[in-house]
């Protein structure tokens, strides 16, 4: 006897999966969008890092010419004496000297210091532009207390053997001297230059202090 009749039917199902034309295809999406999100990051990154460098630039120029400053003010505690370039040695005519060039200053001052005959020591310091390495130099001698004693003509601050950095990322202002002198008020000014990833930024500084004019 022959049975009959329909055989059951089993439905199969099979996970689709990503094939590799799809991958490529997002991996390609991604990249665009990585390099859009990029290209808008990177300026503002690299404007933060300038900005952070112009930042702790102007800090460091901010701080030296204050203690510039307060050591011209200090000046004023001293006898007006210039070192001479005769053989009288250190007359006694003037505190304060500025290169005609207007990068470099001398000028007596001093500092307390329970080691001094008088509770403090003079010095005689300088401080310095150097254009080749976009620095400020500052230098100091010690002094006697009789400064004008053509015997103890004190040596050069700004040489080699006494000078050394300050500040640096700095150049002059156009058409302007770094150090110059008005009757009773001592100017300085600089620029403020960084460069970060080709990318260079300047910024101006200029202070000044009043001192016993000569």
């Amino acid at each position: 006897m022959t049975i009959q009749g329909a055989l059951p039917h089993y439905k199969t199902s099979r996970a689709r999966g990503v094939s590799l034309p799809e991958v490529l295809v997002s991996i390609s999406l991604f990249g665009i969008v990585t390099a859009i999100v990029a290209n808008a990051l990177i300026p503002s990154l690299r404007r933060m890092s300038l900005d952070s460098r112009m930042s702790e630039a102007t800090g460091n120029l901010r701080n030296g010419v204050a203690t510039l400053l307060a050591e011209l003010r200090m000046s004023n505690s001293v006898a007006p004496y210039l070192l001479r370039t005769d053989t009288e040695g250190i007359g006694c005519s003037q505190n304060l000297k500025i290169d005609t060039d207007g990068k470099s200053m001398r000028f007596f001052t001093s500092h307390d210091s329970s080691s001094g005959s008088q509770g403090r020591e003079i010095y005689y310091v300088g401080y310095r532009y150097d254009a080749t390495k976009k620095m400020m130099y500052r230098g100091e001698v010690t002094m006697p207390d009789d400064l004008c004693d053509p015997t103890t003509a004190p040596s050069d601050p700004l040489s080699t053997a006494n000078a050394a950095p300050m500040v640096k990322n700095i150049i002059p202002q156009p058409g302007e001297m770094v150090f110059s002198q008005d009757n009773s008020l001592v100017q300085v000014k600089y620029l403020i230059e960084v460069t970060f990833a080709g990318v260079t930024a300047q910024q101006s500084f200029e202070s000044a202090a009043f001192i016993r004019a000569m």
